[in-house]
């Protein structure tokens, strides 16, 4: 896509290029009310963290950081400076939630706990509390299920990868693939948008 954003329907119809000028966009995230989408950008040598409509309208900079994820209580997760750090969608409230790296933020379905990853492992942040490392192995790309009941991730090499699922306690480590599904994982990231309530 060259650093534009694209926007379809599920079955693939209606598909809409976004182009932000001046803006290499990547890693959209839908809005709760899936009428936004939060990215990050690189404008100028600089990576920060947009909003905009689905139609590429009303484009904000919130602030410098990559890998934003939107929550289901209107707050947006990002990597700042190496750590994770939250901000609402208009721009105010940004705070640090980590002291140490992190990165690969995913918000549990609650918006209570965040997954990411810190010195390769999966970890959970649970806001107003501490982190967890959830996995002793190497592991990325970590996402809640929708129920909250997981983390799923993915581990392995460029040969061979494999998805797993730990309980967000850390406990109940379970293989998801047997063969080598994983290494299928697209790089392209798409995210699907909520359901209307």
């Amino acid at each position: 896509l060259a650093g534009r954003l694209g926007v379809m329907a599920a079955d693939g119809s209606n598909v809409q290029l976004l182009a932000f000028p001046g803006i290499r966009a990547a890693r959209p995230a839908w809005s709760p009310g899936g009428d936004r989408l939060v990215f990050h950008g690189r404008a100028g040598g600089v990576l920060s963290v947009y909003v905009a409509a689905t139609d590429g309208s009303g484009l904000r900079r919130l602030a410098r950081g990559l890998q934003p994820v939107w929550s289901s209580s209107n707050l947006i997760a990002f990597v700042r400076d190496g750590r994770l750090a939250r901000i609402r969608p208009d721009g105010t409230g940004l705070k640090r939630l980590t002291g140490l790296p992190g990165s690969a933020p995913d918000w549990s379905p609650h918006a209570q706990q965040l997954a990411f990853i810190r010195d390769g492992r999966v970890h959970r942040l649970r806001l107003g509390g501490g982190v967890r490392r959830l996995t002793r192995r190497p592991g990325s790309n970590p996402v809640w299920t929708p129920d909250g009941r997981w983390v799923v991730f993915d581990r392995g090499d460029a040969g061979f990868r494999a998805i797993y699922r730990v309980r967000p306690d850390g406990t109940t480590l379970r293989t998801v693939t047997t063969g080598n599904e994983g290494r299928r994982i697209q790089a392209l990231e798409p995210d699907v948008q909520p359901a209307p309530r």
